[in-house]
């Protein structure tokens, strides 16, 4: 039975039941769960988590570094308020490790996650001639990324019970596409497969790299990687099984081997195949989907990897909360049976999205 909200995020037609909300996510993502209700999750939110704390990422980054809890704090209240989910330590943040590798200055916007500035053909070439001499310990010179890790520490101290902690940068796929323009790595794996797999080795080691501290200081629950670069939309399967999926299985082992749960995300569409070659990636746990893969095929080809998603974020951000739960109940519905199965946005939250259609996804979800 389906209870409609009385006002703004509230249900009152049923009595929250109180499970350890944390346990079941974890489990869900490794393997099927029965249980009560679903576990719900926000996907990334940097953006958003930001401006739900009335910063940037160029005010947060001059803060960081001197103040960590200027973003735990943030990060901490929005999570408390949710009640459960993964909280991504670093989210928005995903360039920085390109632009330490590319020695360059990253460029902030007013809301949305600062990006590389372009390169020369030239500079381009030159880097991936040498990429493969790049001493991945120099990243940690960086007093904005080391930031996270206190970051990171705070948030474990007072969430370790009720969420899940995911520090994150790019996948491999998608970091090798910031290192050296997405239209050259697209080209270089057609002209120059060689060089291709250099770069995205490269990236590779750089992630691991990243998360080796945070592992080792056990403030990681789970390993997340976003792949937006390996969409259905962008690649083709061919080359998604010659580059991606071996490149993620290889960048998720070592964790996977310690019994950490692991998940990507891609965005916009998988074909059939796509999410077939995803689901036989033996170090992969879950995939999160876009709201252009309709949840039938996810569950028709995913048959090893627990789903997560895909409740459209524009509709989120703009519908109103009337509709965002018929939205959901529909989702609901189509994976009625399905035992391993996440609740979350689509994607990345845009910064404009209400709290107050947030907390309508978590209560729906608390109460179902």
């Amino acid at each position: 039975m389906l209870f409609p909200p009385n006002a703004y995020g509230s249900f009152k037609s049923k009595e929250v039941k109180k499970i350890n909300s944390k346990q079941l996510l974890l489990d869900t993502l490794v393997k099927p769960v029965k249980a009560d209700r679903r576990p719900v999750s926000l996907i990334g939110g940097g953006a958003w988590t930001l401006k739900q704390g009335g910063s940037s990422f160029r005010e947060m980054a001059g803060k960081l570094i001197e103040d960590p809890a200027a973003l735990s704090t943030i990060m901490v209240s929005l999570a408390n308020k949710l009640g459960e989910g993964i909280v991504y330590v670093g989210a928005g943040y995903n360039n920085v490790i390109a632009a330490l590798i590319r020695g360059v200055d990253l460029v902030y916007t007013a809301d949305y996650s600062p990006y590389l500035p372009g390169f020369s053909a030239e500079e381009t070439e030159k880097f991936i001639k040498e990429c493969h001499n790049f001493d991945f310990k120099k990243i940690w010179e960086d007093s904005l990324l080391a930031s996270f890790l206190a970051v990171a520490e705070q948030v474990k101290a007072h969430l370790k019970e009720s969420c899940v902690i995911a520090p994150l940068t790019w996948g491999p796929f998608t970091l090798a596409g910031q290192l050296i323009g997405v239209e050259s790595l697209m080209r270089i794996m057609v002209k120059d497969p060689e060089a291709a797999k250099a770069v995205i080795d490269l990236s590779v080691n750089a992630v691991c790299e990243y998360y080796r501290p945070f592992v080792d200081k056990g403030l990681v629950d789970m390993i997340y990687l976003p792949e937006p670069t390996a969409s259905g939309d962008m690649i083709s399967a061919r080359i998604f099984e010659k580059f991606t999926a071996p490149a993620l299985n290889k960048c998720l082992e070592p964790y996977h081997r310690k019994g950490l749960p692991t998940m990507v995300h891609i965005c916009g569409k998988l074909l059939a195949n796509q999410l077939t070659m995803l689901d036989n990636i033996e170090n992969m746990d879950a995939v999160s989907i876009d709201c252009k893969v309709p949840l039938k095929d996810a569950r028709d080809h995913l048959k090893n990897k627990c789903i997560m998603g895909n409740l459209d974020t524009l509709r989120l951000e703009r519908a109103s909360e009337t509709e965002i739960i018929g939205d959901l109940k529909k989702i609901m519905a189509e994976m009625e049976g399905h035992d391993r199965f996440i609740l979350a946005p689509a994607c990345d939250l845009a910064p404009a999205t209400p709290f107050s259609h947030v907390k309508t996804l978590f209560d729906f979800v608390h109460l179902h």
